[in-house]
């Protein structure tokens, strides 16, 4: 049994290996850094709605479908799989001090994760963020399912910055801040946090935090240089982020 089962996975191989992924053509774009000119065949690629690119994508998406298709037993240990994964919530938890554990937890059937809060670890789970139910700035409504990210404690342990990316676009993350005791929002949002470096680092007072910020680019500008001449910026709650100063990195730092 096993020497027909290695002999039809050999087969099955040769088959998939007789098949080509689609080739994504070259757009080559050179931009010079220090004297040096570099080569970026493939920069297109960074604009989603590039036709050439959802093209390439689809191809290589139903490319991978075929071969995952083939591969024997697949189906049965993909459907023990999906049973399993059903059958107990999937938790990312973050132990502080006080034995106070913050855990961001999908129960069977939810494609997204909430945000709990837990007394001892023997305790009962108390919702403090819904990502489904936080509004969003109107431009980032409408672009699909919000999840979070990551979020971030006060020190006294009575705020949380919760920073969600909507529908995936990890560009237009927005950070909200909540009261844990009673899962209210201040109100602020924050803008423009990437999902590369975002991390909040609250302050003793407990009234204001550094976060790290993209820029925004002016009309006209490449869509790539978003991620360029990151800075780190403190925000004291109840002040608008347009106030907010950057305290490092370009610009701010010489070195």
């Amino acid at each position: 049994m096993t020497r027909l089962f290695a002999t039809l996975l050999c087969f099955s191989i040769l088959g998939i290996a007789q098949q080509k992924p689609s080739i994504a053509p070259a757009h080559p774009v050179t931009d010079e850094y220090f004297g040096t000119r570099v080569a970026d065949p493939y920069r297109y690629m960074e604009n989603i709605d590039d036709p050439g690119t959802q093209r390439w994508m689809k191809e290589q998406n139903a490319y991978t479908r075929s071969v995952l298709a083939r591969i024997p037993g697949r189906a049965q240990l993909l459907a023990r799989i999906r049973e399993l994964d059903q059958s107990v919530p999937q938790v990312e938890a973050s132990r502080l001090p006080g034995d106070i554990y913050f855990l961001l937890k999908a129960l069977p059937g939810e494609s997204t994760a909430k945000l709990y809060i837990r007394q001892d670890l023997n305790g009962e789970d108390r919702l403090v963020v819904d990502p489904q139910r936080i509004k969003l700035n109107p431009e980032d409504q409408g672009k699909g399912t919000t999840v979070i990210e990551w979020f971030a404690v006060s020190n006294n342990q009575k705020k949380v910055a919760v920073l969600v990316i909507p529908g995936g676009d990890e560009l237009h993350g927005e950070l909200h801040v909540f009261e844990i005791d009673s899962g209210r929002e201040s109100g602020e949002v924050l803008t423009q946090v990437g999902a590369e470096a975002p991390q909040v680092y609250w302050l003793p007072d407990d009234g204001s935090f550094v976060y790290g910020r993209l820029q925004k680019l002016p009309p006209g500008a490449p869509a790539a240089e978003v991620r360029q001449k990151y800075r780190s910026y403190l925000h004291v709650l109840g002040n608008s982020p347009e106030q907010d100063q950057p305290i490092f990195g370009y610009g701010v730092v010489p070195g």
